[in-house]
């Protein structure tokens, strides 16, 4: 028997049927979250939903803990947070 997946697999699902589907009329809105993971105001970023969002953030950003929210038109599809390791050479040149 297959166990349910939990409720973050099933968020990570959603997010990567967004990233994947039809980004027209889709904007994801970054914004950075603190070491308490609360939302830091304004956000970093509006970029369209695409495959590749996790690396245009770990580019534009170096990595670290994000709250990203997807909103078509003005309904809000999909709102989650995600971390993004920095690559080994980055994180060395930010000591």
């Amino acid at each position: 028997m297959l166990e349910d997946p939990s409720p973050s697999e099933r968020a990570e699902e959603r997010l990567l049927n967004i990233l994947y589907g039809d980004p027209d009329g889709r904007i994801a809105y970054i914004y950075a979250l603190d070491e308490k993971r609360n939302l830091i105001k304004p956000y970093l970023d509006k970029l369209s939903p695409s495959p590749d969002l996790y690396e245009i953030i770990r580019d534009l950003y170096v990595g670290g803990h994000f709250k990203v929210m997807i909103r078509e038109g003005r309904k809000l599809i999909f709102s989650g947070n995600i971390s993004i390791e920095a690559f080994p050479e980055t994180r060395q040149h930010r000591q």
